[in-house]
């Protein structure tokens, strides 16, 4: 009986992990057989780009982009709809407003770094805090909404 559970559970582990590598394997070939769409896509929300890399992760094309000085990462899906941008910040360019937030509500942890995401759907700040070993990341918006 434990060599059936063994066997069953081997081969399910081995499909799943399967299933990730053929995701990659698609990412990679995304990138390879339509890097002119891709480069198009990014040239239709950053005009002025340069892309400076790209690469997939599980269901996902990323492009690393120099947008008027400013490195930005493009996430992608693989039909290339765009998912969201990535931007790293000075903290000092957090609004003040979240800024505030987070020292309140966060008093004994430190901000580690903190981005700029913007999505279909609206913009955000995710913030790495940490406090000693631990970490967190927290959505917060320019008026100090925690999301």
């Amino acid at each position: 009986m434990k060599r059936i559970y063994l066997l069953a559970i081997s081969f399910i582990a081995l499909f799943s992990l399967t299933g990730c590598e053929l995701y990659d394997e698609y990412g990679e070939m995304m990138i390879r057989t339509q890097t002119d769409n891709i480069k198009e896509a990014v040239a239709e929300l950053y005009p002025q780009a340069h892309i400076v890399e790209m690469d997939n992760d599980y269901k996902t094309i990323e492009v690393d982009i120099i947008d008027n000085e400013i490195r930005r990462d493009v996430y992608f899906n693989l039909s290339l709809n765009w998912l969201r941008t990535e931007t790293d910040i000075r903290h000092a360019d957090l609004p003040i407003e979240a800024a505030n937030k987070i020292a309140t509500k966060y008093t004994s942890w430190f901000i580690d770094s903190v981005k700029t995401v913007d999505t279909p759907q609206g913009s955000y700040y995710l913030v790495e805090l940490d406090r000693g070993e631990r970490d967190k990341k927290i959505k917060i918006d320019a008026s100090g909404n925690i999301l």
